[in-house]
């Protein structure tokens, strides 16, 4: 099976390599990332089941911080030990949460054998909330320890070939995302119109500030490299040297530099238009996927054959 940077060069015909920056193998591993939590978001409840976590916990911490689990999604359900074995929590208000100690409030009351789960904000002595934690009655203990199934968004990096905790049949849907994002990062780094190098490697535009010349004479390799000094140098030859011969093959020089600059710039468009293209049709296979996702009709290799369809 091919790891995920060669299906989105597949798809895109961009390079994603060590030296590459548009996108980066970096840039490419977070758009996988981000593409599989999108994902994930989009899923009916029986496929979030696919992608579900586990994290402990027991007297240290006894609550669970919602708010720094940044690969934690949705709360799927809470289970904590009565010493024997895992009971499953009922989830109250959190309004409620102070009467979990009182036997005497049959609703609310927390036990061993009928725990119960809240998620709430923990907050300073101005009432500004800093946190969401969720708590659990009876509070854990190393021995009788509560474990939060939830949502987990995976890392996808870029040289993997699959995603753990995620359905095989769904990513596809996470490709073809990174793919679009990877097209988009190539086209932000078009340089429209694009910029001249000098000498020193560095850039300027075409329209940048024009800059004196090195003397009243033309004749260093700076003013010949520099393009923001050609005109410079062609007003020196009309008013001061006369010299109107030199002049005119000074503006053919600029002339054809010009052109061909401009010969850059269409070829550039063109490129542009050919990522966008290639995008929108990523994004209307994206679209029509993600649509045959939440019909909840369609199981996930039905799904991808009538995909295929479409696309002929």
């Amino acid at each position: 099976m091919a790891n995920f940077d060669d299906k989105v060069m597949g798809l895109t015909g961009l390079t994603v390599s060590g030296s590459s920056t548009a996108p980066s193998q970096a840039e490419l591993t977070t758009f996988l990332t981000d593409g599989a939590r999108e994902i994930i978001n989009i899923f009916p409840p029986a496929l979030q089941e696919y992608c579900t976590g586990a994290t402990e916990i027991d007297d240290s911490p006894t609550t669970f911080a919602l708010s720094t689990q940044t690969n934690v999604g949705k709360i799927l359900y809470v289970t904590r030990s009565d010493g024997t074995r895992q009971q499953p929590c009922r989830k109250i208000p959190a309004a409620f949460s102070d009467l979990t100690s009182d036997s005497s409030n049959l609703k609310f009351h927390g036990t061993a054998s009928d725990p119960v789960y809240w998620i709430t904000g923990t907050h300073t002595a101005d009432s500004s909330t800093t946190a969401s934690i969720l708590e659990t009655f009876p509070t854990p203990t190393s021995s009788q320890v509560a474990v939060i199934y939830h949502v987990a968004y995976p890392t996808v990096a870029y040289n993997e070939a699959s995603i753990a905790n995620f359905p095989d049949g769904s990513e596809y849907l996470v490709v073809l995302y990174a793919a679009m994002k990877s097209l988009l990062s190539a086209i932000g780094a078009l340089e429209i119109p694009p910029n001249v190098t000098d000498e020193d490697a560095n850039t300027t535009s075409l329209t940048d500030d024009i800059v004196a010349i090195s003397s009243d004479q033309v004749g260093t390799d700076d003013d010949f490299q520099n393009f923001n000094k050609w005109f410079t140098a062609l007003g020196e030859m009309i008013e001061d040297d006369e010299d109107v011969e030199l002049a005119a093959a000074q503006i053919e020089k600029i002339n054809a530099y010009v052109n061909t600059w401009n010969i850059q710039l269409q070829g550039n468009i063109a490129e542009m238009q050919q990522y966008m293209q290639i995008f929108q049709t990523l994004k209307a296979d994206y679209v029509m996927g993600i649509q045959m996702l939440t019909s909840g009709g369609l199981p996930q290799p039905q799904a991808q054959s009538q995909l295929k369809q479409a696309r002929r």
